[in-house]
């Protein structure tokens, strides 16, 4: 194990290297104003609660930062950083995750006994490995009387992102081969009624328009993060993407009118970001950066990964000779020109990638670049850079070397363009401009949703347009009106619940979703409104049965809504008033047929004399007879008249003769004479006047009965018989 110190800056920095079985850990121990005499940060500083703490898993390291946000201005109160064992990871995506666990862990123990606390969240970044971005605009109706609040604008950001989302998945449904994760965003223009406008809290208007850049990266980036973070007792509160934690440092609000492009040269990929108008309009990465020099030196003399990366570090700074050793152990003191000549060619290739991808995303040169990074500091990357941009030399720049803009350090050592996306992590956080989002798949469709805390299938639900309400049905309203006066009211018909499930099995709203959840929500279906038409409600009205002049009549009942005809298929409305009318006189009868009416004809009602407006009732059996004009004959013979009278006696006699008495029926249970016809049958019509029932008042279905089976109107009744003649409700 070796010790060594090195001063920078007036203060004693304590340079640890370990040498372990599987790799070498470098452990920069930082000694910074704010600790007090036991290596701690003074409890009377900060509270627990004020505190942020950031990780940037990088490549080459982990560097964790303890920050706090004030009033005019964000602070890094510590931090630590921690070299990988050699392939922990690879391009920025993570290869051994017990190694980075490991260096995470290390990280945190360290912070965690300097700041006196435990941290259980932490806010990381994710490099741009296979990064796709969508651009989508989301608009909005709002109530002009209302002042925009904070949490609607996060509100219409929440809605924006998963518009871009859909977008995303539409453009790229052939190319993609994995599940995508949002793991950054900007919002490029907030238009209120047309304007634009850099901040829309506690303006009004009435409609709004959210133009952002969504930034995918694929879940296994993602998933690789939440798991070493989940693996050290460490909840997600804020992911982002290494450009954007960049680019929020070295270029603030303020200046972010101009064009300018931000390059983050990491070990194992360079992320661009561009600003314009005020916003972040791009991003994008290219998988070459610091490595790919690495690399050539270790092919061009033979080294070690770790040697070649000291040798890279060193000739950036410049010397006239580097020594070192190579691994068959030969010592080899290179000049820096040899050094350069070496790796010309892969700076070249670098520099054109990225300038490549930067006209790519900005459509021409931009009027500024800044390169960050620990892998920006190779000698001639800014020239080179600019060249290929046709750009002055001067408009290219290392980032991080000076001063930030309302950002306190505890240590001029981070006054470096390796520490800028580190510092930018915990900026982005205190900000809440980050993103944490997982994805759940609701009814075949993935949704995804930003990590605040606890997340309810509720808000799975509102995300994808299905309102909670949907999932319980109404009951249909219920309908009221009158017949012939009485009143009638029916329920309305009961609802069909939707379904919810998730993950297969039943659920609430209220039951917390996570990453993965397959959710099922089928909407309920309101009770089927009542569609009563008037042919339902004719069903319980008995027509009119009778016979006219052998002539078998069934009048049924017309109805009248409102005063008004209607026809048979008319569909009933509530508060109707209905009449139902069926023929209750001769008269009206032969309206209903649609016959002659007139004093030309006599009628009889079951043989007895009637008129026209006589009472009907089923069963009846009514003759017509024409009435002849009275002829005046001639007086006739004496002996001719006397035969006419003879013969008229004679007919009388034998009409007489036709009558029989009764026969005997049993009726309801009860035995009863009824009077017959010689030589005619009784029907089972005649019988019903007999019966002690009222037709004109029906009070259910008409049961008719003869000798324990069911009759009809014309079926023989004879004596002896039993009869049923009832109501049934």
């Amino acid at each position: 194990m070796l010790f060594y110190n090195e001063i920078h800056d007036g203060k004693t920095w304590s340079i640890v290297n370990y040498q372990l079985s599987r790799g070498v850990f470098l452990l920069i121990s930082n000694n910074i104003d704010i600790k007090n005499e036991n290596n701690q940060i003074a409890s009377d500083k900060i509270s627990n609660d004020e505190v942020l703490f950031a990780l940037d898993i990088g490549t080459r390291s982990v560097v964790g930062m303890v920050c706090i946000s004030r009033e005019e201005s964000f602070e890094i109160l510590d931090y630590e950083q921690i070299y990988h064992q050699i392939h922990a990871m690879h391009d920025g995506q993570i290869e051994d995750i017990e190694l980075v666990s490991n260096a995470i862990n290390k990280v945190k123990k360290t912070l965690e006994k300097r700041a006196n606390t435990v941290f259980t969240k932490v806010s990381v970044a994710a490099a741009g490995r296979s990064l796709k971005t969508s651009r989508a605009q989301y608009e909005q109706e709002l109530d002009e009387n209302e002042i925009i609040t904070q949490s609607q604008l996060h509100s219409l950001e929440y809605s924006a992102v998963n518009l871009a989302q859909e977008k995303f998945l539409a453009e790229n449904a052939d190319e993609i081969d994995d599940d995508y994760f949002c793991v950054g965003y900007s919002v490029v223009k907030n238009i209120l009624d047309g304007y634009t406008f850099s901040n829309l809290e506690g303006h009004k208007g009435k409609n709004v328009k959210l133009d952002i850049i969504a930034a995918f990266l694929p879940h296994n980036v993602a998933r690789s993060l939440y798991t070493v973070t989940s693996m050290n007792n460490l909840d997600v509160d804020n992911l982002t993407l290494e450009p954007i934690a960049a680019i929020n440092v070295i270029v603030p609000k303020d200046i972010r009118l101009l064009n300018i492009a931000i390059v983050d040269i990491g070990a194992g990929t360079s992320d661009i970001a561009i600003s314009k108008n005020g916003s972040i309009v791009a991003y994008g990465m290219v998988v070459v950066a610091g490595d790919e020099i690495t690399e050539t030196i270790m092919r061009t003399f033979l080294t070690d990964f770790e040697t070649a990366e000291k040798v890279k570090i060193t000739h950036s700074q410049n010397p006239d000779e580097i020594e070192f050793l190579d691994i068959l152990g030969n010592k080899h003191i290179i000049s820096s020109k040899d050094i350069d000549d070496a790796i010309e060619p892969t700076i070249d290739n670098l520099c054109r990638v990225i300038t490549e991808e930067i006209v790519n995303l900005n459509e021409t040169s931009p009027m500024a670049v800044f390169l960050v990074g620990g892998g920006c500091q190779v000698k001639g990357l800014c020239d080179k850079v600019a060249a290929n941009l046709n750009m002055p030399i001067e408009r290219v720049s290392v980032g991080g070397k000076q001063p930030f803009k309302n950002i306190k350090l505890c240590s001029d050592a981070l006054l470096n363009p390796e520490y800028v996306t580190p510092i930018g992590v915990g900026l982005i956080s205190s900000l809440h401009r980050g993103c944490n989002f997982f994805s759940v798949t609701i009814n075949n469709r993935k949704v995804m949703l930003l990590n605040q805390g606890a997340i309810k299938a509720m808000d799975a639900l509102l995300l994808a347009g299905l309102k909670p309400s949907k999932l319980i049905g109404l009951s249909s309203p219920g309908i009221s009106y009158s017949i012939n006066g009485e009143h009638i009211h029916k329920r309305g018909n009961p609802p069909q619940n939707g379904l919810f499930t998730v993950n297969g099995e039943p659920a609430t709203i209220d039951m917390m979703v996570k990453q993965g959840d397959v959710i099922v929500a089928l909407p309920a279906e309101n009770g089927v409104p009542h569609n009563i038409k008037l042919t339902e409600i004719g069903a319980e009205f008995i027509p009119l049965r009778v016979i006219l002049d052998t002539e078998d009549i069934t009048a049924e009942h017309k109805f009248l809504v409102n005063g008004k005809q209607v026809q048979n298929d008319y569909i009933i409305s509530d508060k109707d008033e209905i009449t139902a009318q069926c023929p209750k006189t001769i008269r009206e009868l032969l309206a209903y047929l649609k016959r002659e009416i007139g004093s030309k004809f006599s009628y009889k009602i079951n043989k007895v004399d009637a008129e026209l407006d006589s009472p009907i009732e089923t069963g009846d059996i009514i003759t017509s007879k024409r009435i002849e004009e009275v002829v005046i004959e001639k007086p006739k013979q004496k002996e001719q008249q006397k035969d006419e009278n003879n013969n008229n006696n004679n007919n009388n006699d034998n009409n007489d003769n036709n009558i029989e008495s009764y026969i005997n029926v049993n009726i309801n249970g009860e035995w009863k004479k009824i009077a017959k016809n010689v030589g005619l049958p009784v029907n089972f019509y005649e019988i019903i006047n007999y019966a002690d029932i009222d037709t004109e008042k029906p009070q259910g279905m008409l049961i008719l009965k003869l000798n324990q089976k069911e009759a009809s109107y014309t079926d023989e009744v004879k004596s002896g018989d039993y009869v049923i003649i009832k109501w049934e409700k």
